[in-house]
């Protein structure tokens, strides 16, 4: 009888135990997947602001080089940059007839 009582508590304790390791294995499981998860949306949302950002270049290369182009051009015809600029001031307005 003491023997049965003995491998009883035995097997009672290993179930016991066998259960503790697998709600602790579930739990590690359900924590890496949340992690994992959470880690996916970051990088989602950096590759979003990265895509943003790289179209924002795109656009800004896109337009220095129709201007360096257009400056290109300039020299070729014989264009040079003037860096003193005056504006004249037309006091009374002037009007044409068309007949």
């Amino acid at each position: 009888m003491r023997g049965v009582k003995k491998s009883g508590f035995i097997l009672a304790s290993s179930i016991f135990a066998f259960a503790i390791l697998g709600i602790a294995f579930y739990i590690f499981q359900i924590n890496l997947a949340v992690q994992q998860n959470y880690q996916v949306r970051e990088l989602e949302n950096r590759l979003s602001i990265l895509q943003n950002e790289n179209q924002r270049l795109n656009v800004d290369s896109l337009t220095l080089e129709n201007s360096q182009v257009l400056a290109d051009q300039a020299k070729l015809l014989g264009m040079e940059k003037n860096d003193q600029v005056s504006y004249i001031k037309i006091s009374t307005p002037v009007f044409v007839l068309k007949k």
